[in-house]
């Protein structure tokens, strides 16, 4: 049984209303820990951006240019703390996606240097 040209619009559209919400979802969380995070208090950006990770993660790759970013900015923030365990975990993490090379070698150089 093929698939009717109408089932396929449906499908697309469901798709892409589906991806709207789930980069919502994820930049909300984003939002709120840069938020967080400028307003000083970093325990709560950890905690949001660790959110918008998670969501994302859950999703799948097809959505990393959205929460790429709240790797970058947990690093940076988890490099001011003594979680080391953490800090290599969101590293690692990180670095098994499609990352360009210098992203990739200044990630391992954090790891390294734990």
């Amino acid at each position: 049984m093929t698939e009717s040209s109408l089932d396929r619009h449906r499908r697309t559209e469901f798709d892409g209303a589906r991806w709207e919400t789930d980069y919502q979802r994820i930049n909300q969380s984003y939002r709120a820990g840069y938020d967080a995070e400028d307003s000083g208090d970093n325990d709560a950006a950890v905690e949001h951006y660790a959110a918008a990770i998670t969501t994302g993660e859950q999703i799948g790759d097809s959505m990393f240019h959205a929460y790429r970013h709240a790797y970058e900015r947990i690093i940076a923030l988890l490099r001011r703390t003594p979680d080391v365990e953490t800090l290599e975990r969101y590293c690692r993490t990180y670095i098994a996606h499609p990352v360009d090379e210098s992203t990739r070698t200044r990630i391992n150089q954090i790891i390294e240097s734990i």
